[in-house]
């Protein structure tokens, strides 16, 4: 899917949004509380018999994604050691490119150069996009109570 110099996105079309659909609905039984491991069959007539033992953990991941895709969410996997370039950690955190830039000429997300390129981890994109959440949340917060304590009705 994805690789260390680009996001690649996965668009579902119609046909597997119904497939992950119906998958994430087969699975549901076990996905709840699955076993320590799992191990499916395929049903391949060029690859008979062929069999996958999957950790509860990597299960529980691939139900999650089915679960995107299920509701036709674009998907993207990407490794979070793995560096992007400026629009694509743009198009993460939903800003202009130029704003990006004015975040890493700041230093508030690291960064490095590449000749003229800048290369932005993934990890430390998230950091960010997950720090500032946080903080709109808190003003969200204070806001309220604001509004409650003035007992505006809202």
């Amino acid at each position: 899917m994805a690789n260390r110099q680009s996001l690649q996105l996965f668009s579902p079309t119609p046909e597997e949004i119904k497939s992950a659909s119906d998958a994430i609905e087969s699975l549901s039984k076990i996905s709840d509380e699955p076993p320590h491991s799992l191990t499916f069959t395929l049903t391949d007539p060029k690859n008979p018999g062929v069999e996958i033992t999957l950790p509860s953990s990597v299960f529980q991941f691939i139900v999650e994604v089915l679960g995107l895709i299920s509701h036709g969410e674009t998907v993207s996997l990407i490794p979070q050691e793995a560096e992007i370039g400026t629009q694509e950690a743009a198009n993460i955190l939903s800003v202009s490119r130029p704003y990006l830039n004015q975040l890493l000429d700041q230093e508030v997300i690291p960064s490095r150069k590449v000749g003229v390129y800048r290369r932005v981890k993934v990890q430390d994109v998230l950091a960010y996009k997950e720090k500032e959440f946080q903080r709109r949340e808190s003003i969200l917060d204070e806001l309220t109570e604001q509004t409650q304590d003035m007992k505006l009705g809202f």
